[in-house]
């Protein structure tokens, strides 16, 4: 048993949960004696009267270290020195699988974005499949799987379990195994790092044998850099609002020219005649989709790998939330691919001057 094992709960008649204590004297490496306390059975029962009766249900947990293949546990019932029943090791017991080590990378991860991924898979120690086809990938919490995924990647929406959480499957090339190679596959980021940011691998041996089992945190994601908002906090005005960010990838072959500013609501961009290019490269952009709470601007060149700057137009509500939130995102040209972004850009609260004759 697990040192952790200082504390049992007993569920008895499949109901209520009970704390039980164990005496220090009984927890060895490969058994533990446990005497439920505190646990009246009868009204007549006392503090510390052993009450478990015959043909009463109970359900203990425990935390235990298990050795590969198939593990049965040896229960027996005393009534002081006295053996009343036990179930000789008969019962069915677990077989665990081996410790599956993992390693998760992203050259970069920029938010609502396919981006390439590395794995590397091992076993923690020696486990008696030496091939493993098959990985089965479950991702955190609002990460995506692309239909094409990867080489040899499949993804059919499949979730795991209840929680929502995409899944998607790595087969190899003639049954060889994948432990020890470096593999590729893609994922499609969320807005923001979610709270929980661990991923799950499932290792198949041959017959689709459940061969392992792994957990690792992984990359986070990273808004675009250096982006800002600035404009002045006049409710009711007509103001000018400028953005500035930084771009870290560089084009190559694509053009990175379309930029995406989503407003809080209640304002109404504009950039028509009202658009200052300040850092923009090339002649002037064009504006579409120029209005409530969002602008898109088309450049005619590529942005590069460089700190940008540029200034529209706005329509201020009068209220605002307490903290309102831009997002900007650059886009690829034809496909329209998000190649960076940021959200949850913070603004400007409103304020209001009290101006009095002097």
């Amino acid at each position: 048993a697990d040192s952790r094992s200082k504390l049992f709960f007993v569920s008895l008649d499949g109901a209520s949960q009970e704390r039980v204590t164990i005496s220090p004297s009984s927890l060895s490496d490969h058994k533990v004696d446990v005497l439920i306390v505190g646990v009246e059975a009868k009204p007549s029962a006392s503090f510390g009267t052993v009450v478990l009766e015959p043909g009463q249900l109970a359900r203990f947990i425990m935390w235990l270290t298990p050795t590969l293949g198939v593990n049965n546990l040896r229960v027996e019932t005393h009534s002081g020195m006295q053996l009343t029943n036990t179930n000789d090791g008969n019962s069915v017991g677990f077989a665990p699988v081996a410790k599956v080590k993992a390693l998760i990378q992203a050259r970069r991860s920029p938010p609502r974005t396919i981006v390439d991924v590395l794995l590397e898979v091992s076993f923690d120690l020696v486990s008696s499949e030496d091939v493993v086809p098959e990985l089965v990938l479950v991702a955190p919490p609002e990460f995506s799987f692309p239909e094409d995924c990867g080489d040899l990647c499949t993804a059919r929406g499949d979730t795991f379990g209840q929680t929502g959480q995409a899944m998607a499957t790595l087969t190899s090339v003639g049954s060889t195994t994948l432990f020890g190679l470096e593999l590729h596959f893609f994922v499609k980021t969320p807005d923001r790092t979610p709270l929980v940011l661990l991923w799950l691998v499932q290792a198949f041996g041959l017959n689709n044998k459940l061969a392992g089992w792994g957990s690792v945190d992984s990359f986070k994601v990273n808004q675009m850099r250096d982006t800002a908002v600035y404009y002045g906090g006049i409710p009711n005005g007509y103001v000018q609002i400028a953005f500035t960010f930084s771009l870290l990838l560089e084009p190559g072959d694509e053009m990175f020219n379309i930029i995406d500013v989503t407003a809080p609501s209640g304002f109404v961009m504009s950039c028509k005649d009202d658009l200052e290019q300040v850092s923009l490269p090339g002649g002037k952009p064009v504006c579409e989709n120029a209005g409530s709470g969002q602008m898109r601007l088309i450049l005619n060149e590529t942005l590069q790998a460089k700190t940008y700057a540029f200034a529209a137009m706005a329509e201020i509500p009068s209220k605002v939330p307490a903290l309102p939130m831009f997002a900007i995102s650059i886009r690829e040209r034809g496909t329209e691919d998000i190649v960076d972004a940021a959200f949850d850009v913070p603004g400007w609260i409103l304020s209001t001057l009290q101006v009095t004759q002097p």
